[in-house]
């Protein structure tokens, strides 16, 4: 099953209203959509929630989705530009990779194609993408990317850390970690991205009859095991002296952060699948999810449980053939 979209119903897609009669309704959602970018500005999350909700509800009341999202793009530039205009060039360049993620999931969702393979593509490409940005306007200003992060990086833990002696053995027990997986900020960022023009696009899509995302139906497709397997074979690699050995190490154990965050959706998927079947009640599930998220944090036990139940198949899911839980 897909993670954001349940509704796979032709019947229920043909109800759904188009603009046949109502112009106005199309110049609204298209004004809309241009001042959802514009509100990035000042407020990124809210403007990527909105710019999911607006252009998910375009690309369903259009005649096609191809001519939506074309007319959803030249707007989410008009917005663009606006910010460019009302502020400076680089805020509307720093806006693109969460506009092109808003554009990108809302139209998976809308072809119902939104699945964790697909899903999993785009953040990798927003990611690249906001890398990309960063990097070229860093550059600009004649420093590097790889510098600029491990400095925000380290500016963040001495903060946070305090003064003190245990303070700096802290500080440098934790610069060495950090050095290398800084492009999981990018990763995280994409993510959030994602996440909320993928609810926006959920919130306006939810009156055509959607149910609710049932994580306990999760399944994690076979290629995220690779990709673990390969990150692991890259690491081993990278303290062998090989060419190119930073670059690969931090390659390798963004990889590896990355697709932890798969498993550990396999594994509250487990978690939340047990809860249903023991039909425990709200507090006491509210006081195991708690605790769950917390051995999570600290020892990335339900990542284990996810990677396990790849293979376990402990909630006994169907997995004939390409594994459909993953991939529809």
């Amino acid at each position: 099953m897909t993670p954001f979209e349940r509704d796979t119903d032709n019947q229920s897609l043909a109800r759904r209203p188009d603009f046949s009669g109502r112009p106005w309704e199309q110049v609204l959602l298209c004004l809309g959509i241009a001042l959802s970018v514009a509100i990035q500005s000042w407020n990124p999350l809210l403007g990527t929630l909105l710019l999911g909700a607006g252009v998910r509800m375009l690309l369903d009341r259009s005649g096609s989705w191809v001519s939506g999202l074309v007319i959803a793009t030249c707007m989410a530039v008009v917005g663009l530009v606006g910010i460019g205009m009302m502020q400076q060039p680089l805020s509307a360049f720093v806006a693109i990779p969460a506009t092109v993620s808003a554009l990108g999931i809302a139209t998976l969702m809308h072809v119902h194609r939104a699945g964790v393979t697909a899903t999993s593509v785009l953040i990798a490409a927003m990611t690249v993408l906001g890398l990309g940005v960063d990097a070229t306007s860093v550059a600009l200003q004649g420093s590097d990317i790889v510098t600029v992060m491990h400095g925000m990086l380290m500016e963040t833990i001495e903060a946070s850390a305090g003064t003190g002696i245990d303070a700096t053995v802290l500080v440098a027990t934790l610069e060495p970690i950090v050095t290398h997986p800084w492009p999981m900020v990018y990763v995280l960022s994409a993510m959030v991205n994602t996440l909320f023009a993928a609810s926006g696009a959920r919130i306006v899509a939810t009156r055509g009859g959607m149910g609710p995302v049932r994580i306990a139906a999760f399944d994690a497709p076979l290629w995220s095991v690779g990709a673990l397997a390969l990150g692991i074979v890259g690491c081993g690699a990278s303290m062998a002296n090989i060419p190119y050995a930073s670059v690969v190490l931090t390659c390798s154990l963004t990889v590896l952060l990355s697709v932890r965050f798969i498993f550990m959706l396999q594994g509250f998927g487990v978690l939340l699948a047990k809860l249903e079947q023991h039909r425990m009640g709200c507090f006491t599930r509210t006081l195991v999810l708690l605790f769950a998220v917390w051995i999570e944090t600290m020892f990335f036990i339900l990542s284990i449980v996810g990677l396990v139940d790849v293979w376990a198949n402990f909630r006994h899911l169907p997995r004939e053939g390409a594994r459909p839980q993953a991939h529809t």
